[in-house]
């Protein structure tokens, strides 16, 4: 199965749009194509969810891109904007269904370290 985007192009992309100050046509392009392909591998019961949480998504795209740090020694592009992108997701889906995370509690997991915690 081929990949449905080239990883250096959207870098190559990105860097143009952070020198230009704004995203080329291209890297918005790659950028939505990334919200569809990713929008696909989730189950949504409500379309109207679905497409609230893609709006989301693109709105926190259009906010943060330019913070991708291309000198970061673990630098990749590809990753950075997918998490951006299911960041948004759940961002949207919080949004539309509050009550969803009404009952979760993030609770200390060990007595011994308080950087252990169980969701």
């Amino acid at each position: 199965m081929a990949n449905y985007l080239d990883k250096k192009e959207l870098l190559t992309e990105i860097l143009n749009s952070k020198n230009k100050g704004e995203l080329t046509p291209r890297a918005l392009e790659l950028l939505m194509l990334m919200v569809t392909k990713l929008s696909t591998t989730l189950k949504w019961k409500n379309p109207m969810d679905k497409q609230d949480c893609i709006s989301t998504a693109n709105m926190d795209l259009l906010m943060y891109w330019k913070s991708f740090n291309e000198n970061h020694p673990k630098a990749n592009v590809f990753s950075y904007y997918t998490q951006i992108i299911k960041m948004g997701f759940a961002k949207g889906m919080h949004t539309c269904h509050p009550e969803i995370r009404k009952d979760i509690k993030i609770t200390n997991f060990s007595q011994q370290s308080e950087n252990i915690y169980n969701i």
